[in-house]
């Protein structure tokens, strides 16, 4: 299977700490959205029950943050009665 995700949105200044006081601090590692949306792209496989699903995952935007993993392997757990 093939999927891909995106997120598009912002911050209110009504939320973000740095403007803000009161709200917990992002970690240092973290940045807030700028005009760019955030897209992922990824491929994987389910079993024949749909229970256990293996997608391996690209990152497509902002991948020249510092420490960013640019793709990886998400491994997903289904239960349906």
């Amino acid at each position: 299977m093939l999927s891909c995700c995106g997120l598009y949105g912002n911050l209110s200044e009504k939320n973000n700490p740095d403007f803000s006081d009161g709200l917990f601090r992002f970690p240092v590692e973290s940045t807030t959205m700028g005009h760019t949306p955030y897209v992922e792209a990824g491929v994987g496989i389910e079993n024949i029950f749909k229970i256990l699903r293996i997608d391996y995952v690209w990152r497509l935007t902002y991948r020249n943050l510092p420490n960013i993993d640019k793709s990886g392997l998400r491994i997903s757990l289904h239960m349906t009665f």
